[in-house]
């Protein structure tokens, strides 16, 4: 699902909309949030562990109602410290962002019912334009080095159980590390190694090749997604955590 520097942007901009001291007090651990559930790959842990959401028939809202089910000491802000109430919230801008992508983008286009079912390649071709999108997220921050430095000790103060602090950390740094530097479409392979079947996972050449054919895969990638489809996936996934954020905060 998309990656990081997309979720910070995308966090960044709703913030901007919500204005709301609970966040704009504690962005760092805010724009940690907004990565978090990302951990899993850290961890080793499988996606539902983190995410609360099926890909192939989950529904819009099951993410958060599903880290509310299991970490219901989460569910009241009013009883969180400063910081893990915005973590938290950053926490859910990404679920949101991810069942997004899925029900409107990935679902209808790259997905079992979609035109590409049949193609080995539909995964990859998702994996590729999430791997574009997060580029050209990282690039629409003006201010990277402001973010940086709120992500330098962006977990401090924050507790949630199921992440513990030395991970938490360590997390931490994965993330600064990441959001230093853009990525060049060498650092696609990790992301599409994901994407294929388990008898290619780790086929070298198969991996190559989709590295040296990243422009080709984006092309068509893009081709097979409405037009409009990215937009509005940018716009939904914005105004739909404002929404839901307020909500929790009221």
């Amino acid at each position: 699902m998309p990656n990081s520097s997309l979720h910070i942007s995308f966090a960044r901009d709703a913030a901007k909309l919500l204005g709301h001291p609970a966040i704009d007090g504690r962005m760092g651990s805010y724009l940690l949030g907004s990565t978090a559930p990302d951990v899993r790959n850290l961890a080793g842990w499988d996606r539902y562990k983190t995410h609360f959401f099926d890909l192939v028939s989950g529904d819009p809202g099951r993410g958060i109602e599903g880290l509310f089910k299991h970490y219901p000491e989460l569910a009241e802000a009013a009883n969180l410290s400063k910081e893990t109430k915005a973590f938290v919230l950053g926490y859910m801008s990404h679920l949101v962002t991810d069942e997004t992508w899925i029900c409107r983008v990935y679902r209808p286009f790259f997905g079992r019912s979609s035109p590409l079912a049949d193609d080995p390649m539909g995964n990859v071709m998702d994996r590729v334009l999430q791997f574009d999108l997060d580029r050209i997220e990282r690039n629409r921050v003006e201010d990277i080095e402001e973010v940086l430095s709120l992500l330098r000790e962006s977990d401090r103060g924050v507790r949630v159980g199921f992440i513990g602090q030395d991970l938490l950390q360590r997390w931490r740094d994965i993330i600064y590390e990441r959001t230093s530097r853009e990525l060049p479409w060498g650092h696609l392979r990790g992301f599409a190694r994901k994407a294929l079947p388990d008898d290619l996972k780790h086929d070298d050449e198969v991996l190559d090749k989709i590295v040296e054919s990243a422009p080709a895969i984006l092309d068509r990638a893009k081709a097979s997604v409405l037009p409009q489809a990215l937009d509005e996936f940018r716009d939904n996934a914005i105004s739909e955590f404002v929404t839901i954020a307020g909500e929790y905060l009221d």
